[in-house]
Formats: structure tokens, sequence, C-alpha cells
């Protein structure tokens, strides 16, 4: 993307900010339901749906709570931990993993997943430790990058193809 572009873009978003109220601006960063921000209808801004955990897509629930719709049909692939995917040291399953994630996220329209946690082990009291990759940053790194841009390629992100 041109340096132009890029001008124009910034210019465009600061011009959307100014048109947004203070209430309409909590709505898109708090959020309007479970993993659903708010949408600003009057200038166009749709609802940004998102999904938590990195080890596959998960079910749909109730707007306001953590009950499940019951959908019969509301499969997806469960993946293996990051730290399980980390101890392969396999960069392509890594970029298959991402792939994976981020097809499915797409298909079940998600705009946002929340994950993967690319964060350094560095404590064994942390209750997040399986959700990242590695205690080791050289391994995070060569696991995460190529996680992340089959992620982005899948859809969820298209900024990352672009690159």
């Amino acid at each position: 993307m041109s340096d132009r572009n890029n001008f124009e873009l910034r210019k465009e978003a600061e011009e959307l900010m100014d048109k947004l109220t203070l209430d309409e601006k909590i709505g898109m960063i708090h959020g309007a339901e479970l993993f659903r921000t708010a949408p600003v209808e009057r200038l166009g801004i749709p609802a940004l749906t998102m999904s938590d955990g990195p080890m596959g897509v998960r079910q749909e629930f109730e707007p306001a709570s953590w009950k499940s719709v019951g959908n019969h049909d509301d499969y997806v692939t469960y993946l293996p931990c990051n730290s399980a995917l980390a101890a392969t040291w396999n960069r392509r399953l890594a970029e298959l993993t991402g792939e994976v994630l981020g097809a499915e996220a797409r298909g079940r329209g998600k705009d946002v997943i929340l994950g993967p946690g690319v964060n350094i082990k560095r404590s064994p009291l942390c209750g997040r430790n399986f959700e990242y990759f590695s205690e080791d940053p050289f391994l995070t790194k060569e696991m995460a990058v190529p996680y992340i841009k089959e992620v982005g390629c899948g859809g969820v992100c298209e900024a990352f193809c672009r690159q």
C-alpha cells in the first residue's frame, strides 16, 4: 500500500471518528453482547463478531450468556493447543493450523479471532500457558508467524495477505 493510500485511509478514519458520538465509540470497544461489538448503522459501520480460543472456533452462544444456542450442526475442528504445536517445531504444521482456524472462522462469520496467544511463558503458574507457543522467543516467532499469516489468509484479517 502506498503512502498516499495510507494518508487517505488515515484521513477517512479521522473524519469518521469525528462523526461518532461517545456512546457509539464505547459500543465499538466495549461490546454489545457476548463476542460482538455494537454496530453504528447510521455511518455504515457493522458489528464485529469475534471468537475466543486459538484451538478452534467456539460454538454459538446466546447474545448475553454462555448458554449454547443449541445448533445441531455447530461443528468445527478442535486443534492442538499452541504449546503442543510448538513442541513439533514444524512451521508447515503451524501454517496448516492457522489455515484451518482462519477458514473455519470466516465460514462461521467471525471477523476477529481472540488468539493466538503470542506471549512468552514466564511462570508455570500462568493459567494460559497452553495458549502460548513457548518460553523460547525464537521458537515462538518461528511458529507464530506462519500461523498468523495463514489465519489472515483464511479471510479473518485479509491485511496479512496483502503484504
